[in-house]
């Protein structure tokens, strides 16, 4: 009973076969050799001893089989097909849409730097421009505020000047001033005139000059003199002495500015 089941499973698979196989695909052909090959060992596992003829029987089962379970299936490949085509162009549409966002956003990232670079540099040159009108201005200011310092001492001078002048008269302190700068003659000269002076305190200004051109000069004689005449007329002055002792110290007082200014008398 196996075996005519099996022949007539022979027929009709050899008639199937014939049919399917008459132009398989490559595809086909492969699905079909291995439909032979599983058919085979059917043929095997259910013949009754002729192993040939079950097998070659079982073979053509099964590469039968196989080649109406390609065209059964035919139609799934090819959907499946279909499907993973369009699995692939939505994957690649999804990469380039990545990439092209990518690309978008590195370029705005790109742009972002180089306008901020730009707006760093604007900035570094207002900014290195402020701090120069600054500098500039701290400059002016300083000159300013030396120009004035100079202007103050300049005043000061010239105030402590009008005292001097008021205080013993205009021949005297030019006689003083020359005597500081190493002429006596003058000094002596300008001691005669500022004698004359109808003004008692420029008179008495005029004897002390006279003194501190005879001391300076080292000239006993005519320091002696000047102390005498110094002692008659003014009237804080009682003895010689004093006189000398006074005159003395002007003269180191004097001889002090010449060295703080860089005169230097022979």
């Amino acid at each position: 009973m196996i075996r005519k089941l099996t022949v007539r499973s022979f027929g009709i698979v050899i008639i199937v076969a014939v049919a399917v196989a008459g132009n398989p695909s490559v595809a086909e052909a492969q699905y079909m050799g291995k439909g032979a090959g599983i058919g085979a060992l059917l043929g095997l596992a259910l013949g009754d001893g002729n192993v040939l003829e079950d097998v070659a029987a079982g073979a053509a089962l099964g590469a039968a089989g196989g080649g109406i379970a390609n065209m059964a299936t035919g139609g799934k490949n090819t959907k499946r097909k279909q499907r993973e085509a369009e699995y692939r162009a939505r994957e690649e549409a999804r990469r380039r849409a990545e990439y092209d966002a990518y690309m978008a956003q590195r370029d705005r990232e790109m742009a972002e730097r180089e306008q901020r670079y730009r707006e760093m540099e604007a900035s570094k040159r207002e900014r290195d421009l402020m701090e120069r009108e600054a500098r500039l201005a701290e400059q002016e200011r300083l000159r300013a505020k030396s120009a004035r310092s100079i202007q103050d001492v300049v005043d000061e001078r010239d105030d402590a000047e009008r005292a001097i002048i008021q205080a013993i008269g205009p021949d005297a302190w030019e006689g003083y001033k020359a005597l500081r700068g190493c002429n006596p003659d003058r000094a002596r000269a300008l001691a005669g005139v500022a004698a004359t002076s109808s003004v008692h305190n420029h008179q008495l200004a005029a004897l002390w000059l006279e003194a501190m051109v005879a001391v300076d000069s080292k000239d006993t004689a005519r320091a002696h003199q000047a102390f005498n005449t110094i002692v008659q007329h003014d009237s804080d002055i009682d003895t010689v002495q004093q006189a000398s002792m006074a005159t003395d110290s002007a003269v180191l007082d004097m001889r002090a500015e010449r060295r703080d200014i860089g005169i230097h008398c022979r």
